[in-house]
């Protein structure tokens, strides 16, 4: 049996049209935002990041581009509907599971809002028993695979001269390197990306504390993230806090 919003369907009616990743699968991935911890772990679901910026989520398309209007699918957060700025601020330690309905077969009764799918997103919450704390710290570091290699200063001042010479440019044009700029530029040179450059790092610790007896039961967690750039003025910092409380008050 499969839980679709507020009624349950029989799997076999559903086949293909709902797909899930746990949260146990996405607590130890060291990503800045949920929506690139879930790359490649749903099928039918196409996530793609633009840039390499840190921070910078990424866009989630369910089957495809199927308009040329807005293309997000439906996000709905413990059973309210959200958006997409909601669902990467949550931390993956928070996640209890992510289920995505694909067609009208498992999302009609979201209606028109679901033309585009749905994801479901359930976060943790308490359990019965003693309180449980949990920590969870990463750190890393990237290293590029390989550089670029670029023309020296000396190099890319003759390209200039021929490209100027190839468009026929006035031999007196202010832009043509003379013979004793390059005889400079032989000499003196300067990577400037060489200079530069960073090795990114990334931090991520998150703490949370849960239990609760039969009639109440609560979860309250917090996270911290911090991402450097390559380069400077490019680091990425998030925290995060959340907290679930169930209470009971009558039988009935």
């Amino acid at each position: 049996v499969i839980v679709t919003g507020y009624r349950t369907q029989t799997r076999g009616s559903i086949t293909g049209s709902v797909t899930a990743v746990t949260g146990s699968e996405l607590k130890d991935a060291p990503y800045d935002n949920l929506s690139n911890a879930l790359a490649g772990r749903l099928s039918g679901v196409t996530i793609t990041q633009s840039a390499g910026t840190p921070g910078m989520e990424s866009s989630i398309r369910v089957r495809g581009q199927a308009t040329f209007n807005n293309a997000n699918p439906l996000y709905v957060i413990d059973g309210i509907v959200s958006d997409k700025f909601a669902f990467d601020g949550l931390n993956p330690t928070e996640v209890e599971s992510i289920s995505v309905l694909k067609d009208g077969a498992s999302a009609a009764i979201y209606g028109s809002r679901a033309a585009n799918g749905v994801i479901l997103v359930t976060t943790r919450r308490g359990k019965t028993g003693k309180p449980a704390l949990n920590y969870s710290g990463i750190y890393g570091l990237q290293r590029p695979t390989k550089m670029p290699e670029t023309l020296n200063a000396y190099e890319h001042a003759s390209q200039v001269n021929l490209q100027l010479n190839y468009i026929k440019a006035n031999p007196n044009d202010a832009r043509y390197y003379t013979p004793d700029e390059l005889d400079y530029f032989r000499q003196h040179s300067w990577n400037w990306v060489d200079e530069m450059w960073k090795d990114p790092a990334t931090t991520q610790h998150s703490l949370d504390i849960s239990g609760g007896s039969e009639n109440v039961k609560y979860f309250l967690g917090g996270s911290y993230n911090k991402a450097t750039g390559s380069f400077n003025n490019l680091d990425y910092e998030k925290y995060t806090l959340r907290g679930n409380v169930d209470v009971s008050v009558t039988k009935n």
